[in-house]
């Protein structure tokens, strides 16, 4: 039998959206493309693998993309001027570019298209595109920070501990869990746990966020919805965050903030596992479990009657509330520990944390609990000019003030000056890239990222 891997899983999650999507390695070859990419440009998928792009399309940015490692979004590509197929009505597409990443070296970049239909339709398509965008950003960025199982889960107190029995011990059933606690507690670190610990691991694990949905697209994003189902609606139609959690898990986090009349929707697809796409009147039958969280109280929230009293019931059969940082200080040395471990892998550096740190640390109210402290060790660790976070150089205020970070070389001594314009010319030299740059000047990485902030120089080419 197979196995599912992180490949297959992101090669699937490529070939369900419904626009192009192409990938270059750092020698400009397309290393993949999707169907909908080899539709927009009329080839096969052996017609454009192994190609250099520019090859694919004259007009392509993309190489630019891998040369500065900037990221653009709302490119607009008149589709006239290239040798692409028309579907009528199709003559613009809106074309995305980001750089990736690995070990602070751009080793290829990605360009995702969206085809445009005829101009009543493009105001909705491009504010619904956008939505999209911004959540895949979310998902991306967090997918590879969120602790994935229990034991990646840092904690020395007894309450947590227990909690986290319960929680493995109930991821083998279909019972649904409701996650509560104060913002940064870790929900969401809960929900990926116990979905992987589940029957269910192998099969997605599909986050909502219920608090940043307009209200007026949460039933299609929920159910999904049929083609013409509405203005600027996908042609071919598109599936829920239901039906992609097939087999697999759901996470409605923010729950409380789901508007009442959707409750009402979303309690009869619990109850009975079925549901209909928006525009639709086929029944789909669902198989998923779910897994809720918030951060209000719910049982108020019900007695006010913002909230539905059987909603909460059906949601909260095992409800598990997760302890703010503040009641259990015990954690703060072993997570800002962990912190620091990853960081010091990701950035290339051997970062430690003194003790008089520690304990300012430990005195701190944090609120915003775990993800308030990694805020504050993150950071210490970039803007630290030496290789230990001590008590003088522990950021702990949010925002740093304007005159700490000189802009264009305004208070800089003449050496800084001096070192400013070196660090300038090693950019142009090598079209922006940081860690050529850096090896250019014979300076560490992280040192040269931390004194670009501190200068104040720009990384975008030709500013």
């Amino acid at each position: 039998m197979g196995k599912l891997t992180n490949d297959l899983i992101l090669e699937a999650v490529a070939e369900m959206c419904m626009d192009g999507i192409v990938v270059i390695d750092e020698d400009e070859k397309i290393v993949y493309v999707n169907d909908y990419f080899c539709e927009n440009t009329n080839m096969t998928r052996e017609d454009a693998l192994g190609k250099v792009i520019t090859d694919v399309s004259k007009t392509t940015n993309l190489p630019r993309t891998l040369k500065t490692g900037e990221t653009v979004f709302g490119y607009w590509h008149d589709i006239t001027t290239e040798a692409f197929y028309r579907p009528e009505g199709v003559e613009f597409l809106h074309i995305n570019r980001m750089p990736i990443i690995a070990n602070g070296a751009v080793v290829g970049a990605i360009a995702y298209q969206k085809r445009f239909d005829t101009a009543q339709n493009v105001a909705e398509t491009f504010r619904k595109m956008n939505e999209d965008i911004a959540y895949y950003q979310r998902e991306l960025l967090t997918s590879a920070s969120v602790p994935k199982t229990f034991q990646h889960i840092v904690t020395v107190d007894p309450e947590l501990t227990r909690l986290k029995a319960i929680a493995a011990k109930a991821a083998g059933s279909m019972i649904p869990i409701l996650l509560t606690g104060e913002t940064g507690t870790g929900k969401e670190v809960f929900a990926n746990a116990i979905h992987n610990a589940s029957p269910r691991r192998s099969h997605p694990f599909i986050k909502v966020n219920c608090g940043s949905l307009p209200e007026a697209l949460i039933e299609s994003e929920l159910f999904g919805y049929e083609k013409g189902a509405f203005t600027g609606a996908n042609k071919e139609g598109k599936p829920g965050k239901f039906e992609q959690a097939s087999g697999g898990t759901i996470f409605l986090d923010e729950i409380g903030e789901l508007p009442y009349a959707m409750q009402v929707k979303l309690l009869r697809v619990l109850q009975g596992g079925e549901f209909e796409r928006v525009g639709g009147s086929a029944t789909i039958k669902g198989d998923f479990r779910v897994i809720a969280a918030t951060n209000k109280n719910l049982e108020r929230e019900v007695a006010e009657g913002r909230f539905r009293e059987d909603l909460y019931y059906r949601i909260g059969a095992l409800p598990i509330e997760i302890p703010p940082l503040r009641q259990r200080r015990s954690d703060i040395p072993h997570l800002v520990e962990t912190f620091l471990t990853d960081m010091n892998r990701r950035y290339g550096t051997n970062t430690t944390i003194g003790e008089d740190a520690i304990q300012i640390l430990m005195r701190q109210p944090l609120h915003g609990n775990v993800r308030e402290l990694k805020n504050i060790v993150e950071r210490s660790h970039i803007l630290c000019e030496s290789d230990c976070i001590d008590g003088t150089n522990l950021l702990l205020t949010k925002s740093i003030a304007p005159q700490s970070v000189p802009l264009q070389g305004e208070a800089l001594t003449a050496k800084q000056q001096a070192e400013r314009e070196q660090m300038q010319r090693a950019l142009e030299k090598t079209a922006y890239n940081c860690v050529k740059a850096a090896e250019s000047l014979g300076m560490v990485r992280s040192t040269f990222y931390r004194k670009v902030e501190k200068y104040g120089i720009s990384l975008n080419r030709g500013k």
